[in-house]
């Protein structure tokens, strides 16, 4: 079972900062951020490597609707970039650091009771401040 830890700051309900759920998908996609440099005068272009971003799709196993309100304060108070700490295997002794990655939280309705959660997560390395380069 998965711990998300969060602090809540937006669309605040009674018993947040904290989610335990299963997780159907925790998957690595590992991102490069390049940029292509092409010079003015023609030749030869060249990649510029700007970070490596470690970044995971998240599905949850079917959830109730009565869950969902504990999922819109974690996504509403993560939604700017801030941090929150996610075990998914419910046995870390050091939870990661993760971000939302923009844009990307959705719910889908699985059938007339049943949701499921879905997003993108940035992990963050705590040595460094930022992702993964």
């Amino acid at each position: 079972m998965a711990d998300i830890t969060y602090t809540p700051k937006r669309e605040i309900i009674t018993g947040g900062g904290v989610i335990s759920i299963d997780l159907e998908e925790f998957l690595l996609d590992i991102d490069g951020m390049f940029d292509r440099h092409l010079p003015l005068g023609g030749g030869a272009g060249e990649n510029v490597f700007k970070r490596l971003d470690k970044t995971y799709q998240l599905r949850t196993t079917p959830i109730y609707y009565d869950q969902l309100p504990l999922f819109r304060e974690w996504e509403a108070s993560c939604a700017a970039g801030e941090l929150f700490t996610l075990d998914p295997w419910g046995n870390a002794t050091t939870p990661g650091n993760f971000q939302l990655v923009a844009n990307t939280y959705q719910e889908q309705k699985n059938n007339n009771f049943y949701y499921q959660i879905s997003c993108k997560l940035r992990e963050i390395d705590p040595a460094v401040g930022g992702s993964y380069s």
